[in-house]
């Protein structure tokens, strides 16, 4: 059994997570950055085939390095993947693999992270793991027939590992539309959302959307602006025009209705539409997963991070990555340089004779 003492320990090695680790290391603190992957950027390279940012490589960066010159404009899962893996290798960041975190507690001096049979003892814990844990399929999926193959988004590879003929795909968001259109060659492809889709181009007249975001800083605006209040009162919008395409030339067809239960058949919308399939795939998203957080008042009966404004009430208990945590961009990488910054200058503020640089 090992005992590890640090200053702070960081629960994830993500983009979040080696964010927070470039400035403790400035900082010259001790701290430790574990994760349960067997490498940096897995959460990524097992995302499926085709996946690009829809983000320009320009606003996918970290703190004090770019991506390589060679990586694509809109980079790829893997070129993404590299990165990460490159800027912790590069910055000689303090990241412990195969690492899960079985339990956090609280005690006097801070809070202890039981991790296998080892313990690591930190007077603060930054927990950034982000907001996609756990995929989600709702109960009723049970109810389709066995001939019916079924998955959730994060466990599609590529249009090859798709049986049948008839695919539907559930879900709104950018993940459904990415997977829909790349199905439309070669399937029947239907897609169900709960409301009328809304999309934003991702680029004007060749200018990537994201240059105007910044430009009028709309993507680092904080979560109290009128901007964000106003976004944050619509649906999630679709980046790209390609499914609004490939619906508008009857390539996909589109049920804007919610998906409310199952037959042996197929799927059943709001109006009690059955729609058959051979193929589901359930892009519905993800759901918290912080049972291994043992402490009171840190998470809602839901299960969800309990945050007064921006971060835990509790003394020495960070977030970092969460949507809408401090920024409109606080869940994207784009916002990882601000957001980490505030939490580790907090912290560190706190411990004695550290000034962060």
């Amino acid at each position: 059994m090992t005992k590890t003492i640090v200053d702070v320990l960081v629960v994830g090695a993500g983009q979040s997570g080696l964010g927070a680790g470039y400035y403790l290391q400035k900082a010259d603190v001790s701290y430790l950055i574990v994760d349960s992957a067997a490498g940096i950027g897995d959460s990524w390279r097992n995302r499926w085939d085709s996946l690009r940012l829809f983000t320009p490589k320009l606003y996918a960066t970290l703190p004090g390095t770019l991506f390589a010159r060679s990586a694509d404009f809109y980079p790829t899962k893997n070129q993404m993947a590299d990165y990460l893996e490159a800027y912790a290798t590069d910055l000689d960041l303090n990241v412990q693999l195969n690492s899960r975190v079985e339990r956090i507690v609280k005690n006097n001096d801070g809070f202890v992270a039981s991790i296998g049979s080892d313990t690591v003892h930190a007077k603060n814990i930054i927990i950034a793991t982000g907001p996609f844990q756990t995929p989600f399929v709702p109960d009723f999926a049970d109810a389709l027939g066995a001939h019916i193959e079924q998955i959730h988004s994060s466990a599609y590879d590529n249009a090859a590992s798709i049986s049948g003929r008839r695919v539907i795909v559930v879900g709104g968001g950018n993940s459904a539309a990415q997977i829909a259109v790349e199905l439309a060659d070669k399937y029947d492809v239907t897609i169900t959302t709960s409301r009328k889709p809304r999309f934003i181009p991702k680029e004007i007249y060749g200018i990537s959307i994201y240059h105007f975001l910044s430009f009028f800083r709309i993507l680092s605006s904080s979560k109290h602006s009128w901007i964000s209040r106003i976004l944050r009162k619509r649906p999630e919008s679709i980046i790209g025009t390609e499914l609004k395409k490939g619906i508008s030339a009857a390539r996909v067809k589109l049920v804007p209705e919610r998906v409310v239960d199952c037959t042996k058949d197929g799927v059943v919308t709001l109006s009690g539409r059955t729609i058959a399939a051979d193929h589901v795939i359930w892009a519905t998203g993800f759901r918290p997963s912080y049972d291994y957080i043992d402490i009171d008042g840190s998470l809602d009966r839901n299960g969800a991070p309990i945050l007064v404004d921006s971060n835990s009430d509790i003394k020495g208990l960070y977030w970092l990555g969460l949507p809408w945590q401090f920024r409109l961009d606080s869940s994207i990488v784009h916002g990882v340089n601000r957001d980490a910054r505030q939490v580790c200058d907090e912290i560190l503020q706190a411990l004695p004779d550290v000034i962060l640089k």
